[in-house]
């Protein structure tokens, strides 16, 4: 706590820390945080106890491949979400649209991402 607000401890930056990026993080701010040392202890224990993914703070750019990623997304909504939703989805259908997603430009999406992530993964190392 600073000034009556809740702060992060200084050794707690959202960038480095997968809980604080968590799309649920915000349940943290319902942790009565009155005592700043069990915040600080707290935020410890975890990330002590945190395994991270080796891929941790990578995000790809999609610049390129914006369309074939675009024509993923859309097909992945149209063929499976979108029946998922409505139950209508059946054996054949998700055989026929797991081939449609694939046919939509998933090969050249993962190479180009996979391409990607191993030259940051390489930068990494250094």
């Amino acid at each position: 706590m600073k000034d009556g607000n809740v702060t992060n401890p200084v050794d707690v930056k959202p960038l480095d820390n997968s809980y604080m990026g968590w799309a649920g993080s915000s349940a943290f701010t319902n942790i009565a945080m009155t005592d700043s040392t069990k915040t600080l202890d707290y935020y410890r224990t975890i990330k002590s106890n945190t395994k991270y993914a080796p891929h941790e703070g990578f995000y790809p750019d999609y610049t390129n491949i914006q369309d074939q990623a675009q024509k993923r997304i859309n097909e992945y909504r149209d063929k499976i979400e979108a029946p998922l939703y409505r139950n209508s989805l059946t054996e054949e259908g998700i055989s026929m649209a797991i081939d449609d997603v694939r046919q939509s430009g998933t090969d050249t999406v993962i190479a180009v991402v996979q391409r990607q992530l191993d030259i940051w993964m390489a930068s990494k190392k250094k």
